[in-house]
């Protein structure tokens, strides 16, 4: 099992990746590789919980999504709109990520991205591979 968190708060333009640190890894199959990106290293079933609670930048909808490397993966989007640059507002994603077996490199390099400005008052991720 893989937690990560941020818990300073922390002013991100569009598509930039939430810049998580580990809490505590519990496996060598989750291991973080800088800037919030996490790897997935064995084939496999992973469940990933996120929670983001957000401020805007800007009055506009701001949405957070899972990456695997520069590729959103489809459904893992959360959508709050902004309608005034004050007020906290909570997103959260819970998915499945399927990792292939691969005779060479298995493996997903996954991360959190903001769709819009934003400022991130507090997050976390949760991993844990499945058995």
């Amino acid at each position: 099992m893989y937690k990560g968190n941020i818990t300073n708060t922390t002013v991100l333009t569009a598509d930039n990746i939430i810049p998580f640190n580990t809490v505590w890894n519990t496996n060598r199959n989750t291991v973080p590789v800088g800037n919030g990106e996490i790897e997935l290293r064995a084939a496999g079933y992973y469940d990933v919980a996120i929670m983001a609670t957000i401020t805007g930048v800007t009055v506009s909808p701001i949405a957070i999504q899972l990456y695997d490397g520069d590729t959103p993966i489809a459904e893992t989007v959360a959508e709050t709109d902004i309608t005034a640059t004050t007020g906290i507002h909570t997103v959260n994603i819970t998915d499945t990520i399927h990792v292939l077996p691969n005779a060479v490199n298995t493996f997903a390099r996954i991360s959190v991205r903001v769709a819009g400005d934003a400022t991130i008052e507090s997050a976390n991720i949760t991993i844990e591979m499945r058995k």
